[in-house]
Formats: structure tokens, C-alpha cells, sequence
């Protein structure tokens, strides 16, 4: 009957089994909150692209052409909001002092480029993961 294996021999296997797992999940959230953390730099640094003009042009003549009447321009997390979104969801008329990086920068072309020709922009929560805001929605209209 040596050759039986025994229970606290079964235990060390569990155990150990279960501490490899443990170490796959925190590898995986370690790897998950790196790449968050890197698409948030990359937001935060990005600016707006030289040929801003004649992007937003040509995007908003081809949604036109299409009959459309408002157009959405970006999307970003509600995390990367000074509020994570709260102003935005509530309709809060401060909603854009909440904004930071690539949004703030696209919030500013906005209302010296766009808002005096007569453009409106809205921003709106897109989702609720979890019951809190997710993804913000950044649009155009005419």
C-alpha cells in the first residue's frame, strides 16, 4: 500500500495548484493594468493632429453626404474625466472643466475653431459597466 498516495500529499498538489493559479490571475491583472495605464499615457499625451482642419472637414462633409446631422469624433473611458464621468451623466453645464489630455485639447479646438460657425458638441456616458459610467461619447452636430 506505499504506493498509495496520501491525503496530505493531495493537499501540497491542491495547494500548490491553486497557488499557480492565483499567480496566472495576478500576472493577467498586473498585464490588464499596465496596458490601462499605457492607453491612458497615450490619451494624455496626444495631440491633435496637424491637419485637424481638414480631418474634421472631410469627416463632417462625408457624414453629411450620408444625411446625417451630427457626427461622433472620439470616445474615451469616464475614468480619464476629473469626475470619472459624474458631470457628464448628469448633464452638469461644467461638464467640459472635467475633461484632461486629448479631450481637453479637442474640447478647446472645439470652441475656438468650431462653436462660432454654429457646431454643437454633446457628451454622453455610452455605457455603464457595473452600474458606473463607462465610456464617454464626444459628438457633433449641426
Amino acid at each position: 500500500m506505499s504506493d498509495l498516495i496520501k491525503p496530505s500529499d493531495l493537499q501540497k498538489v491542491a495547494a500548490e495548484k491553486e497557488m499557480a493559479r492565483a499567480r496566472e490571475i495576478a500576472e493577467a491583472e498586473k498585464r490588464r493594468a499596465d496596458e490601462r495605464h499605457q492607453l491612458q499615457q497615450a490619451f494624455m499625451d496626444r495631440q491633435l493632429h496637424p491637419d485637424v482642419n481638414t480631418r474634421v472637414s472631410t469627416a463632417l462633409r462625408a457624414a453629411a453626404e450620408r444625411g446625417e446631422t451630427h457626427l461622433r469624433v472620439f470616445t474615451f473611458p469616464s475614468e480619464l474625466c476629473t469626475d470619472s464621468g459624474r458631470a457628464i451623466n448628469s448633464g452638469d453645464p461644467n461638464w467640459p472643466k472635467t475633461l484632461v489630455g486629448f479631450a481637453a485639447r479637442a474640447y478647446e479646438f472645439y470652441q475656438k475653431e468650431l462653436q462660432p460657425h454654429g457646431y454643437k458638441l454633446r457628451a454622453e456616458i455610452l455605457d455603464f459597466p457595473g452600474g458606473m459610467p463607462g465610456e464617454v461619447g464626444i459628438t457633433i452636430s449641426w
